[in-house]
């Protein structure tokens, strides 16, 4: 067949080219089958057309304009003795390639898939094509699929490089015990007398360095998030220094990780392999959630992944990995975060916060941990494990302006709790069982509409909540109060959250007396929250929740929730104390 290969130009080029192959040379081939693609050659149909590839690989054609490519046996370009496969093509683009199944490797363990490869671009018989237009890529599926167009293959990268003959390789670990091998040409442009050979195919265990050319970033002693970054790199610093494995000049190699992890000490898990990635997050359920006060270690080792070379090099090597971890990290314990306020409104006009400095926070469960809020009432309690707290206040600075808040219980801290917010009832809070709490929690309060309020679980604080709504109709909870000329500047405050179902549903809170007072309405979805109101009013007044379920809707059941009713005196605001300025006289 004419136009077949390039006689005298190419056999030149192959014989210059031809090295040994440090680092593989004796070793056993795990059961990679006809890797120097020797007779038999099997007869396959593609496209209608006879293919003729080595006995044990397999062909496959993903794409060709306007001809499928050939596949046949070639007796003048070998490496491994005669003959070499030969996939060809004349002014046609294609792309093509054989694959292999094999098994008997050992999971956990790093392998080399080595192949020769020689490629030409254009026309026989003149100076070779600079453009380079012919890809050649290995590729792996580590679970043993057959499908080169899987994006869950391990790919090597796709070397242009025309007219020269070279070892291409691609090292990974194994996942399985059953890998497929992948040879893949991407003949680009159509030209006349675009061709691949390939030969001398092995699959062997990594060469092992016992230099140590990468490393996991060392990390912070400590950490209090859910999950945290971890970076690792290469470490060679360029072919003139590096007494390991050196990469060679061109094309560039791509290097591949794999990185384990240890708790506590324990045994090493592995956490990624084969990944060409150099960061990823740990924790939060990737690859676990992290426990308060455990240490996680990490190692990793490298892969000369992939590349190619006729430079007589050891490639494909792996590092062993550390007898030591590169980086570890404390988890702190876990934190509860939040802040105790009072019911004096941040923007009431003298720039004062209303949080509540000073306070003792209490957490209570399997162990008891304990802070002290800020200057602005915030607080981050530490909590050293997991499990149910109950959450208890106990203001200091103005204590006697304040009642008891009741507990919070069913604390969850199974990983960091945020967003806590507690609001000291007024010592001469007139509202009865504003917490809904005792025998009766209903005690005090008056219930009515289409569907009357009912007490219910969880709660904000305390055992018991007022629940308003879930059926058609309305809901309404009241209870009537004198606001005497005793209380300074009568605040409301209480917490609820909301859940409607359709935009015309709504929660509202009036005070009715010699004038009514709408203090707040809404109609999206609310968490538990705190409402605090100025009531400019005095007397016998009524205070109202009510929630207006729209029954015209073909869902019924907006809710919402009430708890810590409170009406009393504004908390006063806290007092600055400045002391002169006095300098010691020498």
């Amino acid at each position: 067949m004419s136009g077949k290969t390039a006689r005298i130009g190419l056999l030149t080029m192959l014989i210059l080219s031809m090295v040994l192959v440090p680092g593989a040379t004796g070793q056993d081939v795990p059961t990679l089958r006809n890797g120097s693609f020797s007779e038999p050659y099997i007869t396959w149909h593609i496209d209608g057309r006879a293919e003729y590839v080595a006995e044990h690989w397999t062909p496959f054609v993903d794409g060709y304009d306007p001809v499928v490519p050939e596949f046949r046996p070639n007796y003048e370009e070998c490496r491994d003795g005669f003959p070499s496969q030969w996939v060809w093509s004349t002014y046609s683009s294609y792309q093509c390639g054989l694959y292999q199944t094999v098994g008997g490797l050992t999971p956990g363990d790093a392998y080399t898939y080595q192949l020769w490869i020689l490629s030409s671009y254009g026309v026989i018989n003149t100076p070779p094509d600079d453009r380079e237009n012919i890809g050649k890529q290995l590729a792996v599926d580590l679970w043993g699929g057959d499908d080169w167009l899987d994006p869950g293959l391990f790919r090597g990268a796709e070397d242009f490089r025309d007219r020269r003959a070279y070892f291409a390789y691609l090292s990974f670990t194994a996942e399985t015990p059953t890998t497929t091998l992948f040879i893949h040409i991407n003949n680009r442009w159509p030209s006349n007398d675009c061709q691949a050979l390939w030969d001398e195919a092995r699959l062997y265990p990594s060469p092992v360095t016992t230099t140590n050319t990468s490393r996991v970033v060392p990390l912070p002693a400590t950490t209090t998030a859910d999950a945290f970054p971890v970076f690792w790199e290469l470490l060679i610093p360029d072919a003139a220094s590096a007494t390991g494995p050196v990469p060679p000049a061109s094309p560039p190699v791509a290097y591949s990780y794999d990185v384990q992890y240890q708790t506590n000490g324990g045994n090493w898990t592995t956490w990624l392999t084969n990944t060409l990635a150099t960061s990823a997050t740990f924790g939060a359920g990737s690859p676990v959630n992290l426990e308060p006060g455990d240490t996680y270690a990490f190692r990793c080792r490298a892969h000369d992944a992939t590349g190619g070379t006729n430079e007589g090099r050891v490639w494909g090597w792996v590092e062993q990995y550390p007898a030591t971890p590169d980086a570890q990290i404390t988890v702190a314990a876990w934190s509860v975060v939040g802040h105790v306020v009072n019911n004096r409104s941040a923007d009431n006009g003298d720039g004062r916060s209303h949080g509540v400095p000073g306070a003792l926070v209490t957490l209570t469960g399997s162990l008891v941990a304990t802070a002290t809020t800020g200057a602005a009432g915030d607080f981050w309690c530490a909590v050293p494990a997991t499990g149910t707290y109950t959450l208890v206040v106990t203001p200091a600075l103005g204590a006697a302006s304040y009642a008891p808040l009741p507990p919070m219980t069913n604390v969850d801290v199974q990983r960091h709790v945020t967003g806590l917010e507690l609001l000291l009832p007024p010592a001469d809070d007139v509202v009865h069982n504003g917490d809904f709490t005792g025998a009766d929690p209903l005690a005090g309060w008056s219930v009515g509409g289409d569907t009357p309020p009912t007490v219910t679980t969880p709660a904000h604080t305390g055992p018991w909540a007022v629940q308003l709504g879930r059926a058609a109709g309305r809901s309404i909870l009241s209870q009537t109060v004198v606001l005497t000329d005793a209380l300074i500047s009568p605040t409301l405050s209480f917490a609820y959250a909301f859940s409607p179902t359709v935009p015309s549903d709504t929660f509202r809170a009036w005070v009715a007396g010699a004038s009514a007072v709408t203090v707040t309405k809404v109609s999206t979805a609310t968490p538990w929250a705190y409402v605090t109101a100025d009531l400019p009013i005095t007397g016998t007044v009524t205070l109202y929740f009510q929630v207006d379920d729209d029954a015209r809707a073909s869902s019924a059941g907006a809710v919402a929730w009430l708890d810590e009713v409170h009406l009393g005196s504004q908390a006063p605001p806290l007092a600055r104390l400045y002391l002169p300025l006095v300098l010691k006289q020498p």
